[in-house]
């Protein structure tokens, strides 16, 4: 269910974090940025499975429910997984709230991960986007239509590299140098992966458990790995 509203007071904002149902979603827009930072920190006290998008006075709040969950967490466990199998270091960054304050924009990524940028960041307590760069890789799980257009947010963070997986299917998308993205077939972060391989794995997997599933990721991920040259 989603709620609309372009309210004259914005009390009831705040009333309606807190009672989120999973699966619902807030809309309102005219919000100054001091309210959303005001429920940002309500969330983080009280609600923290709710995610905020703010982006210039439009804030959507959004409670997800499982089947948004399962995608961007295996999703998650194959970056992990291809970062073990090709030696690559990274630092998962999670669901941390990413904002431009200067732009008045700020959301929540299902999932980030610094890779190429892992050094910047390693030891880092708190993201600062005037401070540290942004996540080089972000997942998106698109399973209904979000109210605030999270690209346009994005892009202007410099975000390089977004997976987003819309009615089962996974899009790799490059920024662009306007700032808006582009689909590509392979990942910047791991050039061996292509988005009809993030499909299929994900699609072929559906009704399997989290161990089976880590199971053949790490399978696929080793068929990627280029064989050792000989001695």
């Amino acid at each position: 269910m989603t709620t609309v509203a372009t309210p004259a007071r914005l009390d009831w904002l705040s009333d309606a974090l807190v009672g989120l149902s999973p699966g619902q979603r807030v809309y309102a827009t005219g919000v100054p940025w001091a309210v959303y930072l005001h429920l940002a920190e309500l969330r983080d006290a009280r609600r923290s499975g709710v995610k905020i998008t703010f982006d210039r006075g439009r804030i959507e709040l959004m409670s997800p429910k499982i089947q948004h969950e399962q995608p961007h967490f295996r999703l998650g466990l194959v970056v992990m997984t291809l970062a073990e199998e090709l030696d690559v270091e990274l630092r998962n960054a999670g669901a941390t709230t990413l904002r431009r304050e200067a732009g008045e924009q700020g959301l929540e990524a299902d999932d980030s991960f610094y890779i190429a940028h892992v050094r910047d960041v390693l030891g880092v307590r708190d993201i600062d986007l005037t401070v540290h760069p942004p996540p080089d890789l972000v997942i998106e799980i698109d399973l209904t239509s979000s109210s605030v257009a999270k690209e346009a947010i994005y892009g202007p963070m410099g975000v390089p590299e977004l997976w987003r997986m819309d009615d089962g299917q996974v899009a790799i998308r490059h920024l662009q140098a306007g700032g808006t993205y582009r689909p590509e077939s392979r990942s910047l972060a791991f050039p061996q992966v292509t988005a009809d391989e993030l499909t299929r794995l994900l699609s072929e997997t559906e009704d399997e458990g989290e161990l089976a599933f880590v199971r053949r990721c790490r399978a696929w991920a080793k068929a990627l790995t280029p064989p050792a040259p000989n001695p």
